[in-house]
């Protein structure tokens, strides 16, 4: 199977879940580093992050990555956009939760998912 990985190409969706988290994460910082942008490990995280979540069909992320591509951002600046809300959002979680604490933070975190629109150029 190959490893390549570009943002602006979405994945097969089992061929993306087929590799682990490690070479998930290696693939998208090969590509960073093929394009000489340099990033953080966070960044990479987070990026695998949501297209993990796009390969698990989570709606609130898929509607938002189709929402910011139909307002002329391109998939890898969507990825990046959607990346962002989770960052702010992983920022403010505590460690120790509680059922109601989780149920809280999905439903606060689908909701701004849901009312993101592309940043004006």
């Amino acid at each position: 199977m190959s490893t390549f990985y570009n943002p602006n190409t979405p994945q097969d969706r089992d061929s993306w879940l087929s590799l682990t988290n490690s070479d998930r994460m290696r693939v998208v910082k090969s590509y960073y580093n093929s394009v000489r942008i340099k990033t953080t490990s966070t960044f990479i995280y987070l990026h695998v992050l949501v297209e993990d979540q796009i390969a698990f069909g989570t709606r609130p992320v898929i509607r938002a990555l189709d929402r910011l591509q139909h307002s002329g951002l391109v998939r890898h600046e969507a990825i990046t956009t959607i990346a962002a809300v989770f960052k702010e959002h992983y920022r403010s979680l505590p460690h120790q939760q509680t059922r109601e604490e989780q149920s809280h933070f999905q439903l606060n975190l689908n909701s701004e998912l849901d009312a993101l629109a592309a940043p004006e150029k």
